[in-house]
């Protein structure tokens, strides 16, 4: 039963202002915490569905739906037969070693449960060998293990081709289809009727077979009683009974108790059960079941109840005085107003009718107090309960907010109260008529047909302005919908004029059938309309105006418009220009000077909540869009906090504060009125100008998005137009790390965006080597930041670190800051500071390097010929040294022209070149630079030359390649000789030959093998370069599947061929 939250709950369709909250379940029964679908319960099914998950015996298909609906698998009904059996706890501990059937494995979930069923000879299988668990379970096929579960089917009659029909006769006898609608067959049942037959059946007294007198009998097998009487699983397995009679008392009294009586007194009580009701089982029959001495399980009502609000009380009066029922009952403090009446009929526990009244009335929400533990309402005087005893959610509800609430007192102890209290609530519409009785307002209709009762908590002398057809008001609304009073204030809907119109009428009309309708924009809620207005020719773009609700006669609206000199018009709006001054970093609340305004000059906006309404483009491509919060908007806007935000001609939509401030809910703006500046946006990578994240626009102008820019700590996308790729702002195709100032200005609608990009330790950015010092304040937290020659503030819990390391060490404090420092003394921080505090406000820990990196490689071909880098400048290089990077100041140290780089090989350090020399290609930063050396000894030397880092490029890397001396073709001398592989040849071709690379051949004879043995002797030769320069070469004798071949290397320093004469073969020495 429901009775309170249906009658409570809104009965138009209105905006919510606070939210309603209605009254919670009746009893706090297990079944109804199936959210989703606990109504769908077919009347008749409701009882057995609330006892049998109250219980445990049943539960949902998921955590909040029941599907009542739906139909149960046969293994499901081995799980709650043997839950009836057992309980639950010993059920879920049965186990199956051997596999009952061929499709039921062992493992299976349900195994334990089907194979306990099996053995106690309550069900079968379909086959001999399958069960089919996942098969729908049937009506009978339920009915038949029900009546095994109680005892029947010993002697056989649920067997053979007559089963289902023995099994109908029976459930039918034991009166085991008792409440079913629709009846059992061989169709499948529904999760409802399967659970009412298991209910009949839990509550069936037990059976047992007599031999002696063919039959089935009562009192056999330790059973305690006869005469057709025996006792039930109901009773053996949960200790489960059930209390009915009259409700005299709940828990949502404040009571300990539901309490239950024979009668409408507390004088005849007959239980106590802890079964957690509400008030809308007040004074109803009902059956409340239990388990133990006074555990609720559910609580089934038995009432039909007669619901009378407000003004139909009367008619309540009436009919309770035709049905003799009980008056003098009522629910909360009588006091107060009769704000709803009951008539309910308990005929069903032979006690007629009662006439109830639940009294309420209007207050505000008092304060909540968590230490405590207690809720007030103040109503005149203060109303407060253990919050344990308010029975409907407030967590919603404002301090001070309006309120209807009911006050209740325990009936069986007068000093326990409960409490429950509903929002207010508002709606605005357009008054067309006024219905009055005895000279008093019942009703109003609105414009749209829907007709507002007046509430009988309404304060008619209160009503802050008198009704006028045709005009538009606020009405606040009791719990019901119903009207508390009425008013102007917020009424008002102001607009925009966005300079635009279109024509009215077809082409062709006659000029006085013609017309024209102007667009505008609804400053609150960003609706576009469009309007014939009445002397249009005075309306200005872009200015505010309150357009009437309804049209003249002649179909126009009046437009009156409303300027910055009107402030604060209707209560509601304020048009101004202003910039956004932020209050503090800490907190969520923003303030807001405002020019002219003939207030207190202040405006307060909740900066999680406001919402920015931005208006751009124009004709068919105007658009307005909302942003929610101040971070949203200053995102969007790619805007700092310490940054400025200019809004010129704005319209806020406010409202007072319960000190009476004003506070904005919404904020218009076009958006060609919007200018913003932004420092700084930190760039800790380089971002190369095709790592765009995104292209939007059209071919003749489109903007290009790019990720990994931080703005106050968070990573932000930067968009450009692509006009600015490749100059500007992206230097060289890269929009180098650093910090920028972001300016973003609007023309005809279109943001233009610039980064502008500033040098270190000018102005409030910085990078700099420093030391941490804690101060040891224990109210300010202050650290400094010392570079030995000054000193910058920071405070934890006011600065931001990021870390911005790869990899990340997730350095989020002063105090770890300091540790990771110290351990990389030659790092340095990048930071901001505050221009207003001069504090440091923002640090970025990056990778060393971050200001200037300059690195001098040696290409991989290089590296392959072995040759190591030897000298940069005047510092040597350590022994096998290919690649060297300078970070920050030692890296600014290389800015010069002409730096010497010396580059060494071992291989080649007895060759020495005067006429010869050897080209070296230098890439630096992508662009090739060609130096030409001379070869000395293995040395060969070259410059190059780093530019400035201040600005622009801070990366600098200068890799070391070339060397390549060109094809090389080995050439046997010998033609007895071939090369190994190549089918008879003399000769091999290298390609693109590094000088210091060492070419190894291998050849063989052309017939038969080498006079010589393997691991005995070697070979020796010469190798004569295209300039007859001569070397003498070995070679290693080896043998491969029988055939014998000589594998030689040489080290070329020209092109061309590589002649190879053959020598002797000569004796290893034997070890």
């Amino acid at each position: 039963m429901r009775t309170l939250k249906k009658t409570l709950s809104l009965v138009l369709v209105v905006a919510m202002v606070l939210g309603l909250c209605v009254v919670g379940a009746s009893a706090k029964d297990k079944v109804e915490s199936f959210t989703d679908d606990y109504q769908k319960v077919g009347a008749a099914y409701q009882e057995a569905m609330g006892v049998l998950v109250g219980v445990g015996i049943i539960d949902g298909m998921t955590e909040t739906a029941l599907e009542p609906q739906g139909t149960y698998t046969r293994e499901q009904a081995a799980k709650i037969i043997a839950y009836m059996l057992l309980g639950k706890s010993k059920a879920d501990s049965l186990k199956c070693t051997v596999a009952p059937f061929d499709d039921v494995a062992a493992s299976r979930w349900s195994a334990g449960y089907i194979a306990f069923c099996v053995e106690q000879g309550i069900i079968d299988g379909m086959t001999a060998t399958t069960y089919e668990p996942t098969g729908t379970l049937t009506g009978f096929q339920w009915a038949k293990m029900l009546l095994c579960a109680i005892g029947f089917g010993v002697k056989g009659e649920f067997t053979g081709s007559s089963w289902s029909v023995n099994t109908a006769l029976v459930a039918h006898k034991v009166n085991l289809f008792a409440g079913d609608l629709d009846g059992a067959d061989h169709t499948a049942l529904r999760r409802e009727q399967a659970a009412l037959y298991a209910f009949n059946a839990l509550n069936t007294a037990k059976v047992a077979y007599s031999p002696n007198v063919t039959s089935y009998v009562y009192g056999i097998q330790g059973y305690t009683t006869v005469n057709n009487i025996g006792s039930t699983l109901a009773k053996d397995v949960y200790d489960l009974k059930y209390a009915q009679g009259i409700i005299v008392d709940v828990e949502g009294n404040g009571a300990g108790y539901t309490v239950v009586s024979k009668d409408y007194s507390t004088a005849n009580v007959t239980n106590k059960i802890k079964a957690d009701n509400d008030i809308d089982m007040m004074y109803h029959a009902a059956r409340v079941w239990y388990t133990g001495t006074n555990t609720g399980v559910y609580t089934y009502d038995l009432a039909k109840t007669t619901t009378y609000k407000c003004q139909e009380i009367a008619a309540g009066n009436a009919a309770a005085n035709t049905a003799k029922a009980k008056t003098g009952l009522y629910i909360g403090d009588n006091s107060k107003t009769a704000y709803e009446a009951y008539l309910i009929d308990n005929s069903a526990v032979s006690a007629g009718s009662a006439y109830v009244k639940l009294y309420a009335s209007a207050g505000s929400m008092g304060y909540v107090d968590a230490a405590k533990k207690t809720t007030s309402v103040v109503d005149g005087k203060t109303y407060t309960v253990a919050s344990a005893n308010v029975r409907t959610d407030v967590s919603n509800i404002k301090y001070n907010a309006p309120v209807v609430y009911v006050y209740t007192t325990s009936t069986t102890d007068k000093t326990l109260h409960g409490l429950y209290v509903y929002p207010m609530t508002s709606t605005t519409g357009t008054v067309k008529s006024i219905a009055k009785e005895n000279g008093a307002i019942v009703s109003v209709t609105l414009a749209d047909g829907t007709v507002l009762k007046q509430s009988v908590l309404a304060n008619n002398a209160g009503d802050r302005e008198h009704y006028v057809i045709g005009n538009v008001y606020t009405f606040v609304l009791d719990s019901h919908g119903h009207v508390m009073y009425a008013t102007k204030d917020h009424s008002r809907t102001l607009w925009v004029y966005t300079g635009e119109w279109r024509d009215t009428g077809n082409y062709g009309d006659i000029n006085t059938d013609q017309g024209k309708e102007y667009r505008f924009i609804n400053v609150t809620s960003g609706e576009v309309a469009f309007y014939r207005i009445k002397g249009a020719s005075s309306l200005v773009g872009g200015a505010y105006y309150d357009i009437s609700a309804t049209a003249t006669s002649a179909g126009e609206y009046v437009a009156n418009r409303v300027t910055k000199g009107q402030n604060t018009y209707a209560a509601g709006y304020i048009v101004d220009d202003f910039t956004i001054v932020q209050n503090s970093t800490n907190s969520s609340t923003y303030q807001y000077t405002v020019e002219g305004v003939e207030l207190d000059g202040t405006v307060y906006i909740d900066g999680t909540t406001v919402t920015f309404l931005v208006a751009s483009g124009t004709g068919a491509n105007m658009k307005v869009t909302p942003y929610t919060g101040i971070q949203a908007f200053k995102t969007a806007y790619k805007v700092a906090t310490n940054g400025t935000m200019y809004l010129a001609n704005t319209a806020m939509t406010v409202s007072s504060t319960t000190t009476g401030a004003w506070k904005a809910d919404t904020i218009f703006v076009f958006e060609t009125n919007l200018a913003t500046t932004s420092r700084y946006v930190f760039i800790p990578t380089d971002i190369d100008e095709n790592d765009w994240s995104s292209v939007t626009g059209d071919p003749a102008s489109y903007y290009v998005t790019y990720n990994g820019a931080y703005l106050e700590g968070k990573q932000i996308s930067v968009s450009f137009y692509e006009n600015q790729l490749g100059w500007g702002t992206f230097r060289d195709g890269t929009l180098d790390r650093g910090f920028y100032v972001l300016t973003t200005n609007y023309v005809n609608g279109v943001p233009v965006y610039w980064l502008g990009e500033r040098i270190d330790n000018i102005g409030n950015c910085y990078y700099q080597h420093v030391s941490l010092i804690d101060t040891g304040n224990a109210t300010t937290h202050t650290w400094y930041l010392s570079n030995g020659d000054g000193r910058f503030e920071a405070r934890d819990g006011e600065v931001t670190i990021v870390d911005v390391t790869n990899p990340t060490h997730k350095v989020e404090t002063l105090y770890y800051l300091w540790q990771y420092m110290n351990a990389h003394p030659d790092w340095s921080l990048a930071f901001t500071v505050n221009p207003d505090t001069n504090r440091v406000d923002y640090i970025y820990l990056v990778n060393i390097g971050w200001d200037a990196e300059v690195t001098v490689s040696l290409s991989n071909e290089l590296k392959a010929a072995g040759w190591k880098i030897h000298k940069i400048g005047p510092d040597v290089m350590p022994a096998d040294t290919t690649s060297k990077t300078y970070y920050d100041d030692a890296a600014h140290a290389l800015v010069d022209d002409d730096i010497d780089v010396v580059i060494y090989n071992e291989k080649l350090k007895a060759e020495r070149t005067t006429t010869t020399t050897y080209t070296l290609d230098v890439n630096k930063n992508k662009a090739a630079v060609v130096e030409t050396s001379y070869l000395t000894n293995g040395y060969i030397g070259l410059k190059i030359d780093v530019d400035s880092m201040v600005l622009g490029t801070k990366t600098q890397n200068f890799e070391i390649g070339g060397l390549v001396i060109g094809d090389v073709t080995v050439s046997l001398a010998n033609r007895d000789h071939v090369i190994y592989g190549t089918a008879g040849k003399t000769t091999q071709v290298f390609e693109d030959v590094v000088l210091g690379s060492e070419l190894s051949f291998t050849f063989c004879q052309k017939t038969g093998n080498f006079n010589a043995e393997v691991g005995k002797q070697y070979w020796t030769g010469k190798y004569i370069d295209r300039a007859n320069n001569q070397w003498n070469i070995t070679g290693t004798l080896w043998n491969n599947n029988g055939v014998s071949c000589v594998t030689a290397t040489i080290l070329p320093k020209l092109d061309g061929t590589a002649t190879i004469q053959s020598g002797a073969w000569v004796g290893i020495p034997n070890p």
